[in-house]
């Protein structure tokens, strides 16, 4: 008798448990997430083809406005020893602002670019009065990429991956 009991408690639990476990599954749920909620990382890309002497200057077909993360340069048949400037300009301050520039480069790499902080005395924040503080640059402006030495009628691209 005693066991019929505790098999009837037993089976009591486990109905309440499922019943529960099927109200999760099929009961409200939470409300979709908004586009704010979900936005993430994004790219924009500038292809650039050199002219006969191998430069080229080339403007992405947005503007960006954010924090950049990271800038990818993918080589395509340019020339080693190629020169990149990465530029925002039509800013809303209307000053140009360089945000990244490498020289000779022969490969395809990736590159974090990153921008020293400083205190309200424009001094260079450190950690221990030598090491500087770095975070991710601030962008806002349409981004131009210049190629110099990169080969007659070569194609190249850069990526710029920011956070909104």
């Amino acid at each position: 008798m005693r066991q019929v009991k505790a098999l009837g408690v037993a089976l009591g639990i486990c109905l309440v448990l499922f019943a529960i476990v099927v109200a999760g599954c099929y009961g409200p749920q939470p409300a979709p997430l908004t586009a704010a909620a979900h936005e993430g990382l994004r790219d924009v890309r500038i292809t650039a083809v050199t002219d006969g002497s191998g430069d080229s200057t080339d403007t992405a077909e947005m503007g960006i406005s954010g924090r950049l993360y990271a800038l990818e340069w993918v080589d395509g048949d340019c020339a080693n020893g190629v020169d990149i400037t990465v530029t925002l300009t039509s800013r809303s301050s209307g000053v140009s602002h360089q945000i990244f520039q490498a020289d000779n480069v022969n490969d395809d790499a990736i590159y974090y670019p990153r921008a020293a902080l400083h205190d309200t005395s424009a001094v260079s924040v450190t950690y221990d009065g030598s090491n500087e503080i770095y975070d991710l640059v601030v962008v806002n402006g349409i981004p131009q990429l210049i190629v110099a030495a990169g080969g007659a009628t070569k194609t190249c691209e850069c990526l710029l991956y920011y956070y909104p």
